[in-house]
Parts: C-alpha cells; sequence; structure tokens
C-alpha cells in the first residue's frame, strides 16, 4: 500500500490540447508555428502547479507518431510561446501538443536535437557531440540564472533570427557540471525603467554596443553598464533582485554618464572595491597600425556607487584591454590584443599583456605575449577578464569571432623563469564554449552554398566569409536529419585558401582589406569533377581545379576566369587599386572588368550547350549579365559576355543571383538579393523566365516573402542560396544575417500568403505514458 502510494504521489500529470489546421495545404513541406499560452491554460483549467517547458512534445493524431518539434525562444522568459514544426502531408491537420506540470518550473534546457523547420529559424549543427557557440562581444562569465554556475554573457550586435530585437545583451545559461564549459540557448537580458513595472525592455535598435556585469552598489548581485556607441553616454542599470517568468534577473534603468569614446569597460582596476570605467577599445588602425589610447577613469565616489569619475587618464593599453592578475602580485595587469606582422588583413592580432609597475598609479609594462594562450587560438579578436568565481581567467574570441574559450592560470605556477630554464606555459585552455543546440554562426557574412562535397548523398554547406578564408561544413548526418561538423578551412596545394583586396589588386593599399568570397563547386573544366570557383570582394572571379575525387577534393593553384576583352595583369590590377584610391567609396565602377565588386554569381548550362555559364553583376553595378562558355576553332573553352538581362524591360541588379526553376515549369527564372537601410523592406527577389533558357523573357520583379510579409532579416544581404534545401522537390533559401546565422525559408511560407490558420481545442488531463 505504501509503495503504492509512494508511486502515485511521484507520477507526473501530463495535459494536452488538440490543435486543428483549418487552412488548405499546398504540397510539399509547410511550417506551422501555433502560439500556445500554457499559463493561460493552466490557470483557467485550474491544474496544480506549473508548466515544465522541456516536456512540450506534439503528436500527429493522423499517425500516432511523435512529431519533431522546436521552442522558440519565448520560453525563456515565460509559459506563452510559439512551438513550431513541419506539416508534410497536406492532409494531415490533426495534432496533439502535450505538456506537463511541476511545482516548480525548472530551467529551459536545450533540445538535442532541433529539427529544420523552413520559418526564418537558424541551422543548427545537431550534431551527436556539443558544438561551438558565438558571441560577438562576450564580457564575462557571471551567474545570472541563480544555480551557482557561470553564464556566459555579452553582446550580439546586428541580427539574429528573424522578427526577434536584431542586437542586444544576451546570456548563454551554463548547464551542465562546472568541469565543462557547455551553455544552453541563448537568453536576452531585458530591463524596466521602474522596479514595480513588468513591461520589459530590451537592448535593441543600437547594432554596436558594450556590456559589462559588476557589481556597482555593492549589494552582492550583478548590475550592468552599458555603453550604446554614438550615442555619447554610459547608461547603468542595477539589479532588482527580482526576476522574469523565465527566471532572468530584473534589471532597473538608472541614470547615465555622458562618455564620448566608447566602448566603456568597468572594472575595479585600481583595486579598492569600486568600479572603475575604461573608455576607448584601443583601435588598430589599418593603414598606418597605430593603436589609438584608451582613458582610465577612477571611481572616486566616497561609496562608491553612484559613480563619480576623475577627468581620466589617457594610456596605450593595446587593443581590446581587459584587466586581470597575471604574474600574482596583487595588481590587475593589462591583458590585450597586440598586432601580429606575419597576418595581413585587419584581424591579425597575438594575445600579449602588460604588467602593472605601480600600485598608486595607471603604468604599464611593455607588452608581452601571454604564455600557453596564443598556441591555443586561431585568429583572437576580443578579450574579457574572468576575475571572480571558481575559474578566473581571460575569456578569448577565436576565428574572427567565431568561437569563445576560456584560459586559465595553471594552479600554483607564476611567470617566473628559473635560471637556465625556459618558462612553463602560465596559461592553460579550460574549454571552448559549446552547447548541445548550437546554433551555427560562422562569422562575417559567410555566403552559404549547399552542396554534396563528400559524393555522400546529402547535403554539406560550403561558406565564405569577411576576413577572406572560404570552408567547408560536412554534414555528417544524414539527408534528412543533418548533424554538421565544425567549418574547415580549403586548401590549394597545401596551404589555406585566403583572399584579401589588397594581396590580389596590389598596391596603393585600401584601408578595406577584407575578402567576402562567395564560394561554389561547380565544374568549371573539363573533367567530371567539380570545382572551386570563388567570386569574392574585387572585380576579379578565381578557381581552383579539382585534383582529387569526388569523395575527397583537392585543389590545385589559383587560376582567374577571364572573358573575352577583358585580359588581366598587374598593370590593370594597379589600375583597379587607383581607382578605388581616388574614389570616395571602395567599389568604384571599372570598365577594364567584366565584373562588379563583392558580389555573388550564378552557374549553370544556361543555353543547354553542355557548358558551364555565368550570370553575375557587371561592372556596371545596374545590371545582371550572362556570360556563356564556347569553344574557339582550336577547341579551347572561353567565356563571352553575352547580354545584359531585363525584368518586365528594365535592367535588375543585386549582390547576389541564383538562377533556379522556381516554379517547377523546366525553365531558369532568378532569385536575388538586394540590401538596403531601410528596415521593413523587401530583400529577396523574384524574376520568372516567360521565354526559353537559351532566350530568356523575364517578368517584372517581384518580392519573395515570408507568409506575406517583406523579409528584412539583415543591412548586409541576405545574399541566399536557392534550392531544395528540405528534399520536398521545391527550392527553398538559406540565408545568412551579419554574423552569419543562417535563417532557413521553406518554398511554401515563401509562397503562401498567411500562415496557416487553426483551431485549439479543450485542454484534457492523464496520466500517459510517452
Amino acid at each position: 500500500m505504501l509503495a503504492f502510494l509512494f508511486l502515485a504521489a511521484t507520477i507526473v500529470p501530463e495535459h494536452s490540447i488538440e490543435l486543428t489546421v483549418t487552412t488548405p495545404l499546398p504540397p510539399g513541406n509547410v511550417p506551422i508555428d501555433p502560439v500556445i499560452d500554457f499559463a493561460k491554460i493552466i490557470q483557467q483549467r485550474k491544474i496544480p502547479g506549473v508548466l515544465d517547458p522541456n516536456s512540450i512534445d506534439v503528436v500527429n493524431l493522423a499517425t500516432g507518431k511523435v512529431v519533431p518539434h522546436a521552442r522558440t525562444s519565448d520560453f525563456a522568459y515565460g509559459d506563452k510561446g510559439r512551438i513550431e514544426w513541419v506539416i508534410r502531408d497536406p492532409q494531415h491537420k490533426r495534432y496533439r501538443v502535450r505538456f506537463r506540470t511541476v511545482q516548480q518550473r525548472p530551467p529551459l534546457l536545450p533540445q538535442s536535437h532541433v529539427p529544420m523547420i523552413g520559418n526564418g529559424d537558424l541551422l543548427r549543427y545537431n550534431a551527436t557531440q556539443p558544438r561551438p557557440i558565438a558571441l560577438i562581444y562576450h564580457s564575462g562569465l557571471v551567474d545570472l540564472t541563480g544555480d551557482g554556475k557561470p553564464d556566459l554573457v555579452g553582446c550580439w550586435n546586428y541580427a539574429y533570427r528573424p522578427g526577434e530585437p536584431w542586437d542586444g545583451i544576451v546570456c548563454y545559461p551554463r548547464v551542465g557540471s562546472t568541469s565543462q564549459f557547455e551553455f544552453g540557448d541563448m537568453v536576452r537580458i531585458r530591463y524596466v525603467d521602474d522596479a514595480s513595472s513588468r513591461d520589459f525592455k530590451h537592448f535593441d535598435k543600437q547594432v554596436y554596443m558594450w556590456c559589462d556585469f559588476v557589481d556597482l552598489n555593492r549589494d552582492g548581485k550583478v548590475d550592468i553598464v552599458y555603453s550604446p556607441r554614438g550615442k555619447g553616454v554610459v547608461r547603468f542599470f542595477l539589479n532588482s533582485g527580482q526576476r522574469d517568468g523565465g527566471g532572468m534577473p530584473v534589471f532597473v534603468a538608472q541614470k547615465s554618464l555622458a562618455m564620448p569614446s566608447w566602448p566603456v569597460r568597468a572594472a575595479d582596476i585600481d583595486g579598492d572595491g569600486d568600479i572603475d570605467l575604461v573608455a576607448g577599445s584601443g583601435a588598430r588602425n589599418s593603414e598606418t597600425g597605430v593603436v589609438s589610447k584608451v582613458r582610465l577613469h577612477r571611481n572616486i565616489a566616497a561609496a562608491g556607487w553612484p559613480l563619480e569619475l576623475d577627468q581620466g587618464q589617457p594610456v596605450e593599453l593595446g587593443t581590446s584591454p581587459c584587466f586581470f592578475d597575471v604574474d600574482g602580485d596583487g595588481l590587475r595587469d593589462v591583458v590585450c590584443l597586440q598586432a601580429d606582422p606575419t597576418d595581413p588583413g585587419l584581424n591579425g592580432f597575438h594575445v600579449g599583456w602588460k604588467k602593472r609597475l605601480s600600485k598608486e598609479e595607471f603604468r604599464f609594462g611593455p607588452t608581452r605575449l601571454l604564455p600557453g594562450v596564443n598556441r591555443k587560438i586561431f585568429q583572437p579578436r576580443i578579450l574579457a577578464a574572468v576575475n571572480n568565481g571558481p575559474n578566473p581567467g581571460i575569456l578569448v574570441g577565436g576565428n574572427v569571432f567565431e568561437t569563445v574559450s576560456l584560459f586559465v592560470k595553471n594552479a600554483n605556477q607564476g611567470l617566473r623563469q628559473e635560471h637556465g630554464k625556459t618558462p612553463r606555459h602560465h596559461f592553460r585552455l579550460f574549454g571552448e564554449a559549446v552547447s548541445s543546440s548550437a546554433v551555427m554562426s560562422l562569422s562575417d557574412q559567410s555566403t552559404p552554398f549547399v552542396c554534396d562535397w563528400d559524393n555522400d548523398g546529402d547535403s554539406d554547406l560550403l561558406v565564405g566569409g569577411g576576413y577572406g578564408w572560404p570552408r567547408i561544413v560536412i554534414n555528417q548526418g544524414t539527408k534528412l536529419r543533418p548533424a554538421y561538423g565544425k567549418a574547415q578551412l580549403i586548401r590549394s596545394e597545401g596551404k589555406p585558401i585566403r583572399f584579401l583586396r589588397n594581396q590580389i589588386l596590389g598596391p596603393p593599399s585600401c584601408w578595406h582589406d577584407m575578402g567576402y568570397p562567395f564560394p561554389v563547386f561547380v565544374r568549371w573544366d573539363e573533367d567530371e569533377l567539380p570545382d572551386l570557383v570563388v567570386p569574392n570582394e574585387t572585380n576579379r572571379i578565381f578557381w581552383y581545379r579539382n585534383t582529387g575525387t569526388l569523395s575527397k577534393p583537392r585543389f590545385g593553384k589559383q587560376r582567374q576566369v577571364i572573358v573575352d576583352g577583358y585580359p588581366d595583369s598587374q598593370e590593370k590590377r594597379s589600375h583597379t587599386s587607383q581607382l578605388v584610391s581616388g574614389s570616395p567609396h571602395v567599389y568604384p565602377s571599372d570598365k577594364t572588368q567584366p565584373f562588379y565588386w563583392r558580389s555573388g554569381a550564378a552557374f549553370g548550362d544556361f543555353n543547354g550547350d553542355g557548358l558551364v555559364d555565368i550570370v553575375q553583376r557587371a561592372w556596371s553595378k545596374y545590371s545582371f549579365t550572362r556570360f556563356l562558355r564556347y569553344r574557339n576553332q582550336s577547341g579551347e573553352l572561353r567565356l563571352k559576355a553575352e547580354q545584359t538581362l531585363k525584368a518586365g524591360g528594365k535592367q535588375f541588379h543585386g549582390a547576389r543571383v541564383n538562377v533556379v526553376d522556381w516554379n517547377g515549369d523546366g525553365r531558369q527564372d532568378i532569385v536575388y538579393s538586394a540590401a538596403t537601410n531601410k528596415r521593413g523592406s523587401d530583400t529577396i527577389f523574384l524574376v520568372l523566365n516567360r521565354g526559353t533558357n537559351a532566350k530568356p523573357d523575364y517578368d517584372e520583379v517581384k518580392p519573395l516573402r515570408h507568409f506575406g510579409k517583406p523579409i528584412y532579416i539583415t543591412r548586409h544581404g541576405p545574399h541566399p542560396w536557392a534550392g531544395d534545401f528540405d528534399n520536398d522537390g521545391k527550392p527553398d533559401l538559406v540565408c545568412y544575417t551579419e554574423w552569419s546565422v543562417y535563417p532557413f525559408y521553406t518554398h511554401a511560407a515563401l509562397t503562401m500568403p498567411d500562415k496557416p490558420k487553426y483551431r485549439l481545442g479543450q485542454p484534457e488531463t492523464g496520466n500517459k505514458s510517452r
């Protein structure tokens, strides 16, 4: 009897609500994302307990099977949110959403598998082991969730998932044990203007910002110091000690201080227990190499809070300086980025440090490399000190904003060198921040191209990147359930391929020494192997012959795509550099070259002769042009400019073009993107071909929209790849935002005028096994 009562007491009631789709559905994969207010349901039905958000699942009542689903970020803030899944059969219209209640809301755990929906959701690795997470401006490790484990905090700038705030202060909650460096999904930190208010606001609409989490008023709770770029102020937000519906602290806005430089970082520099401020980033001038000074402001307030600052002292501290006691003498030294002269481009740095020379004054020694760090990190870009918690050390952003790693001091080991011996490494890698549900984020503007790189029948992801490296992300799963590995560099004759403007064009140098490859994997030469063809930052296109096999591509030396009438030489490249030097912008019209700058191209057989052709923006940025392959009298493959394309009789252009049969009529249509700074505008467009492939006749340009609404998800893109990504036989879009998260839109979401409508039934309760 006692055993029975014990068993009954431990049974967790299961509840469910039926959903019926009331909209006629097209064939193919259709996303649905009903909004369900679980808190309201629980209250109205007087169901004991609160929602366990980790218990939600969805059952297809036509098959009786559980449907893979995704939770949106709404559930990080409360118990009302969207549940997403894919309807794969238009006749399957009845579903049951199941959930459990518990006495106390548990932490929101990352899903072990998050399916691709096609609703603007972001591609995830979905691997069998945790993958890296990205945080563009990480600022520290602090316990925000209250579970005793330090969470990863900082700022995300530019766009993330469509429909969410573009930017803001964010947190990755720590999961697992403190010996692991593993995290859950990104949560946005919010604030209120008054402690009694629950009108939460985001730290958004700013793009560039910095934050630090410190205890401003010595009450034992972490507060926020926030500096938005271009506002000339630093703002403060105190931790109220209360929590929102998702368990995050409620921060309350306080007064601001004038501060002309950006960013503003907060730390106790002088060791008196009060928070001082550092204004400026120590940015390195890309042309002169000179590193700007920062200004150290000592907090001279008698009680420490509210802050009262002195006039400040200008000091050269290197790039991205932070403060940490490196040598164990009780004084906080400077850890900073030092220029790496062997690395061209805008982001060549090592991690270094400067010894604090005086307790009373802000004087620091010369920069030395930080032992044990640089051999473990590639392309460091942002640094942040972790001075408190179980693992003090330095957070290093690596792979140019793609990873975050924690380096800690080796126990009982200083920097002192024994006579005649080489000093041992002083720092060791504690861990790279990872998550089992990590969103794929691959640095600056890494244009996607979906292909079967290793010829195993599934879809891999070939990407570019603003800093010049094309990379490949291998699908280690299946065609229907992708699981992606880490991005890998691609090599030519054994060396990593990298594109940089100044290396390609030569002097005079340009400050915008970026790469922006738009890589494509296509058969360009005579053999059966796909080659690597790469439009890029410059107005030249290069390619690499595949000398490997279908399953293991290898690439030979760099070659150039030459168009008849447009020969190239070092003299012509110097001419292009001179044009840039004399132009007010970095992408001037250059009539000596056939292609335009920083534009993706489409490759395929456009006239049915069996040869791969090109559609790309021509030297006039206002026109897409078709370039056709042909054989001359000697049988040599050549390329010629054939015609300027028109839509509805007008020239048209964009930053990336796709040629794809959009509507299944066998004719090659055009999908392209055009960036704009005007929020809410259309950015992706469709041009249907009413003629033939050899002689196209294009309709007027029409926008592609997400369930009837404009797709505005980035200022610098969205540069979509168009093709069948979800294997339903219809072309979809894989887009990107500035920091290369990849919103995915299925064909149905782009062609249906509205989202599917649905009806929710009455909740039911029953102890049902799953």
